[in-house]
């Protein structure tokens, strides 16, 4: 006999839903399943109060932690799907359990099962790579590279970036979002891709984010124009136009031999005078795309290997173009700075910090440990005290005490194991293995 985890509402028409939630499990057991509605079951009288927003999240953590031996979430969905249901479908993603959306006859629903297959299946479809494992991924390889294809990549390489986990951390993210926060927005691989009213993004690096303030003011063309003007001033190298042999270099080696002198040149003349066309370019033609400032707040990266190629070049025109179609504000502060107060239930605050692990932009330079991290964790607190919305992507390898600080606030933890191979040598600590997570209080 199948065990089964049931999800229907019970806030609100709360008599309506408990007889709604009966008739869900009538269901399940004429089906032959062995159900449990731990929203029945924990809110009768002298059990639980749903009342107490304390006392209900405890009934829906008790609830879910049936979910370590069901077989299946079984979402009932004629009434609607409530956050409590979305808590118990992401739960259910997470720890890899089959879900399906059923719909009773006898009652009428705005909602079709196929809406809810399309809106968080695919989920399933991502999260079920990593649980089947190689045989999996080359049977459905297409359904995957569709999925991963209608995400835009940032035009800069941060050490780290989320772009490569995107098809499993965007799904995770609530669905009635109205202000995303991009707490430490980077390359902006995450924000780019929200469905909000509103994205506020916020970086420490002035210049990341005066070249995003600047992509907005400009259209595609304009910044393309621009970029090429400056590639044409200092003699670089246009493998959009020119073969590797036209400038005596092959693709194995790269263009650095012919750029490097050219690049120096340019990197020095933004050193003395810094402007944002200027910074995206050296980007271009900087290794690996990478971004990395001395102590006195010279860019330091070396020449790459590649230029300011038609992929970056079309890979910066898709960018440009969504932040165009996007309400965002782009902003230049300190983490510490947000104003938890002014949240409302509807806004997600997402962090992506510096891990501890890796010697990233923010801090090469001694810029962020333990007691920047403390200083998050009691910010993610706040924001959980004051009935908001968090996401926190992080690494449980060498940050050794998140999984316990998650764990003793009842935060859910969604393994998104992943490594970013083409950064290692930026990793302190390049034997282990990591574990990628995304914290939600959700």
């Amino acid at each position: 006999m199948k065990l089964v985890i049931v999800e229907s509402p019970f806030a609100g028409d709360i008599q309506g839903n408990i007889y709604y939630a009966r008739m869900a499990m009538r269901d399940s057991l004429l089906r032959g399943e062995a159900p449990i509605a731990s929203h029945l079951l924990y809110t009768q009288d002298g059990v639980l109060n749903d009342s107490i927003p304390e006392e209900r999240q405890q009934g829906i953590d008790a609830g879910l932690a049936w979910g370590k031996v069901a077989d299946q979430t079984a979402v009932y969905i004629d009434k609607g799907i409530s956050r409590g249901m979305e808590y118990g479908i992401q739960r259910a993603i997470s720890e890899g359990r089959n879900i399906e959306f059923r719909s009773l006859p006898e009652f009428e629903s705005d909602l079709t099962i196929e809406q809810c297959n399309k809106k968080y299946l695919e989920r399933c479809w991502i999260k079920s790579k990593f649980h089947f494992g190689a045989k999996w991924y080359k049977t459905n390889r297409e359904g995957v590279k569709a999925i991963e294809s209608k995400y835009i990549k940032s035009p800069l390489n941060y050490v780290g970036g989320k772009f490569k986990v995107l098809q499993q951390i965007i799904p995770l993210f609530s669905n009635d979002i109205n202000t995303f926060i991009d707490l430490f927005g980077g390359g902006f691989n995450v924000g780019i891709n929200v469905n909000a009213n509103k994205i506020i993004y916020n970086d420490m690096i002035l210049q990341v984010v005066e070249l995003f303030k600047n992509l907005q003011t400009h259209d595609a063309e304009e910044v393309h124009k621009i970029i090429l003007d400056n590639v044409t001033k200092y003699g670089l190298s246009r493998s959009d136009i020119n073969s590797y042999e036209f400038y005596n270099c092959n693709s194995n080696d790269g263009l650095g031999s012919y750029n490097k002198d050219k690049y120096f040149k340019l990197r020095d003349d933004y050193n003395l005078n810094p402007t944002w066309d200027k910074f995206y370019t050296i980007v271009a033609f900087s290794f690996s795309n990478q971004i990395r400032f001395n102590s006195k707040g010279g860019f330091n990266m070396p020449v790459g290997k590649r230029d300011y190629n038609s992929s970056l070049q079309e890979k910066l025109k898709v960018f440009v173009d969504e932040i165009h179609n996007k309400d965002i504000n782009f902003h230049c502060g300190d983490f510490r700075d947000l104003k938890v107060g002014k949240l409302s239930d509807n806004d997600l605050v997402y962090c992506d910090p510096p891990y501890l692990n890796s010697t990233a932009t923010y801090n090469e330079n001694g810029g962020w440990a333990i007691e920047q991290e403390n200083i998050l964790r009691d910010l993610l607190i706040r924001i959980h005290n004051n009935h908001g919305r968090f996401a926190l992507s992080n690494n449980l390898t060498t940050n050794t005490t998140l999984q316990k600080w998650a764990e003793d606030n009842n935060f859910v933890i969604h393994d998104l194991t992943n490594t970013y191979s083409n950064c290692n040598y930026q990793k302190k600590d390049k034997e282990s293995k990591d574990v990628e997570v995304l914290i939600t209080n959700y």
